[in-house]
């Protein structure tokens, strides 16, 4: 009997070791599933956090998507025939004023006493030269009244009777110093060669002609420059007393 129980003993021992090994071998099997669960968990979490990565990296870009779809290229092809459009619209650099006109005058020089006068009274043509003559005090009938059409600092010499202003033959800055001087159509701007500024002198103002920079004078053709009838010129700019002029009122 008391080997029989022995055995039995025995035989529960040998079982409860197979198990008790059995359940180790699971724990053990258990604690290597484990970590290797943890990796592949780990790997599926790695794209969660690249994704927000991914999403900053767009978020700065959308900003430049406006960019893309108008570049400056684009602008500037858009905005080019714009500026030349304006630039076409206003050849001149005169400031983009209302034009003025002043009350009529008669232009006096200071050192002959003689006034801007035209030919044939009252039927005067483009291209009328200008001279200067005795001052008609009544102006009745006569061609010596002018006003100026001021744009900005600068402004037209135009003549009441006719409508014509002053003007000077030829291409801008290449017309030469004794260049007489005419009257024409009025056109205002530098894109022409009508447009004068004042400056004070000794005995009155200088007008000088914007496009060449010289000043309006008398003719010294006849070497005497309170002759009748001596042409407007435009001069080299000195201190001349036939280039200062006088604005007396109509």
């Amino acid at each position: 009997m008391l080997i029989a129980a022995g055995i039995g003993v025995g035989a529960w021992s040998l079982s409860w070791d197979d198990v008790a090994s059995t359940e180790d071998d699971k724990a053990s099997l258990t604690a290597h599933t484990s970590p290797s669960e943890t990796p592949v968990n780990e790997p599926s979490s790695e794209p969660t956090t690249a994704a927000p990565t991914t999403s900053e990296e767009t978020t700065p870009q959308k900003p430049l998507s406006p960019r893309v779809k108008a570049p400056a290229a684009a602008d500037s092809e858009d905005t080019e025939p714009m500026l030349e459009k304006s630039r076409a619209e206003s050849p001149s650099a005169t400031p983009s004023v209302t034009p003025t006109s002043s009350a009529a005058f008669v232009l006096r020089n200071a050192y002959s006493g003689l006034c801007v006068d035209l030919d044939h009274r009252g039927a005067v043509e483009p291209d009328t030269a200008l001279w200067q003559f005795t001052c008609n005090e009544t102006r009745d009938e006569d061609n010596q009244e002018f006003q100026r059409v001021q744009a900005g600092e600068e402004f037209l010499l135009r003549n009441v009777k006719s409508g014509l202003c002053f003007d000077a033959d030829g291409s801008g800055s290449e017309i030469p110093a004794s260049r007489e001087l005419a009257v024409w159509s009025c056109m205002l701007g530098e894109g022409d060669n009508q447009m004068y500024r004042s400056t004070a002198s000794t005995y009155g103002f200088k007008l000088v002609h914007v496009k060449t920079g010289l000043c309006l004078d008398v003719s010294r053709e006849s070497g005497n420059r309170k002759d009748l009838n001596l042409p407007l010129v435009l001069a080299e700019c000195s201190s001349a007393g036939s280039q200062d002029w006088v604005f007396d009122p109509s």
